[in-house]
């Protein structure tokens, strides 16, 4: 009977899953020139093929945290942020703390960018406002729509109000408003 319960123990024992003990690395990020915080930083640990285990940013005092799992061999802590040079340096296989701290300074450099070229397009308003000049249509000045506006209860009633000439304005509200020169909607 002990035979079979220890049988049965280590059978439990060998399918269950294993937790693996996760590594924390920790620290600040600083400016090199004036010590203080960058914000934003990403922080990346990365094994010898390049894979990312771990990926965090610094917040506004430039303090930053990160877990790595099933961490084999030297990884590579790599900080970057635009504006400063890219800094790392490599953990040993051989470092096995719970608990790493790291403090990088970053070297302020000048970020090159490409150059980025802005093109003013006209306004949705403007084109449609240069088709109704192009057609012939009455434009009625926005300073006019205002005074006549707070007495109109509808838009028919605005355009009464303004003297429109070349519109059929509808009795009902169920009507359109129709052109008196083709007589369409």
């Amino acid at each position: 009977m002990r035979h079979a319960l220890r049988t049965l123990l280590l059978a439990v024992l060998l399918v269950a899953p294993v937790a693996l003990p996760a590594q924390v690395i920790r620290g600040l990020v600083r400016a090199g020139g004036s010590a203080g915080p960058v914000p934003g930083a990403t922080i990346t640990v990365r094994d010898s093929a390049g894979t990312v285990l771990a990926m965090t940013n610094s917040d506004s005092a430039g303090a930053w945290a990160l877990k790595v799992r099933q961490r084999r061999g030297p990884v590579e802590l790599r900080v970057r942020r635009l504006g400063f040079e890219m800094n790392s340096i490599t953990i040993g296989a051989d470092v096995v703390a719970d608990t790493l701290d790291y403090e990088f300074l970053l070297t302020e450099v000048a970020a090159v960018a490409e150059e980025v070229r802005v093109t003013a397009a006209e306004s949705q308003n403007e084109k449609r406002l240069n088709e109704a000049y192009r057609r012939g249509w009455k434009v009625f000045d926005p300073e006019l729509v205002a005074q006549h506006r707070e007495r109109a209860s509808d838009l028919g009633q605005l355009l009464r109000s303004l003297g429109t000439a070349s519109i059929y304005i509808p009795r009902g509200p169920n009507e359109c408003f129709r052109a008196t020169r083709n007589n369409q909607c």
